[in-house]
């Protein structure tokens, strides 16, 4: 889904729902860390990150900010949620 008709779901619905957000989401990730962040498949901290790439962390963590200021840009709503041991999770579309 393009940032176009992403806004313009939102102007029709008013409310996104979560599989709406991430395929615009997608539409905005650069790589494919950016998309695996997006889906869930590494974490929103970084810690998952193994060997040369856990030496590289802020560059991941810069990524990842990029790519919610792209989100935030295009009004994709997410949120940050914390759940059980203080696991930060990713969470997409309105509260």
């Amino acid at each position: 889904m393009t940032e176009a008709r992403a806004r313009e779901a939102v102007r029709r619905l008013g409310v996104w729902t979560e599989d709406d957000a991430i395929d615009a989401a997608l539409g905005l990730c650069r790589g494919d860390y950016q998309r695996a962040v997006v889906l869930g498949e590494q974490r929103w901290s970084g810690s998952d990150l193994r060997g040369e790439a856990r030496k590289w962390g802020l560059h991941y963590k810069r990524s990842r900010d990029n790519l919610m200021k792209r989100c935030t840009a295009a009004g994709i709503p997410w949120h940050i949620d914390t759940q059980a041991r203080g696991l930060l999770v990713l969470a997409w579309g309105n509260r």
